[in-house]
């Protein structure tokens, strides 16, 4: 029963995803619902082979081959905006935590909390200035020549209101709530003994240092482990924590690749009988 709910979850996410990318591209472009589905899931199928994901902007750009590229791309990465936003507040309150009350997790030294707590506010403020101020991208993208061509393309940046944009982070927000609900159902399902407030701690400071850290592997796969096996060394948990890990990568990660792989597959084909 927890291992369909998270499943199910894994569908949840990638439609909230979808959600935002919608909400984004649509002040360039129509896009139906089931478009923006597909587009992100495609995006994974090549983003899980790149490293920290940097494919998705090819694997959505391929598949809404009728949209402008320069749109597809400029509202991705606006969207990626927000989730690291929502992933450096989320760290900052982790990192806020340990460094108030203390916790049993190991850090390469006593100082990094600290570190890490001035360079999560730090990130919050730089990344949702960023976000919430998307006409200075475009401002910015003026000054640059190599890109000054594509600037007109992303003028639209100007015309979102703040209404919106806090409508995409919330996305963002119910983002991360689900993935962290799925890490905390598998967990309770390998009957991890850990408590809440140093479940939750876990979770926000193991999402801040994968997503920021460059990661050469497939979904970070690898790299979320090595963090898992560094924070709880002081458990005896940690094997439990590992393959909830890995299960989490296959379910939010490797399944919706295939799903994607296979969408394009299914495009050929269909291409190439028309």
């Amino acid at each position: 029963m927890i291992l369909t709910i998270v499943f199910i979850g894994q569908f949840l996410n990638w439609w909230l995803e979808s959600l935002k990318f919608r909400a984004l591209i649509l002040k360039t472009a129509p896009i139906n619902k089931w478009d923006a589905v597909k587009s992100v899931y495609a995006g994974n199928a090549i983003g899980v082979l790149t490293p920290n994901k940097i494919g998705t902007f090819v694997g959505r750009a391929l598949w809404l081959k009728d949209k402008d590229t320069v749109s597809v791309v400029s509202s991705t990465m606006l969207g990626n905006a927000a989730q690291l936003t929502t992933t450096a507040l989320f760290g900052f309150l982790g990192f806020l935590i340990i460094v108030c009350f203390g916790t049993q997790l190991n850090f390469i030294n006593q100082g990094f909390p600290t570190y890490g707590l001035l360079i999560s506010l730090l990130l919050v403020l730089f990344l949702g200035l960023l976000f919430f101020f998307p006409s200075f991208l475009y401002k910015l993208a003026l000054k640059i020549p190599v890109i000054s061509r594509f600037a007109q393309r992303i003028s639209y940046f100007k015309y979102f209101r703040k209404k919106e944009l806090l409508t995409v982070l919330s996305f963002s927000v119910l983002r991360y709530i689900v993935f962290g609900f799925q890490f905390i159902l598998l967990l309770k399902l390998l009957h991890v003994n850990i408590t809440i407030t140093s479940l939750f701690t876990f979770i926000c400071v193991l999402y801040m240092i994968v997503t920021f850290i460059p990661s050469p592997f497939m979904g970070n796969l690898g790299t979320r482990e090595a963090v898992v096996l560094l924070l709880l060394a002081n458990y005896n948990s940690a094997a439990e924590v590992l393959s909830a890990s890995i299960i989490l990568w296959v379910i939010n990660i490797a399944f919706p690749a295939a799903v994607g792989s296979l969408l394009f597959l299914f495009n050929k084909f269909k291409l190439k009988h028309v």
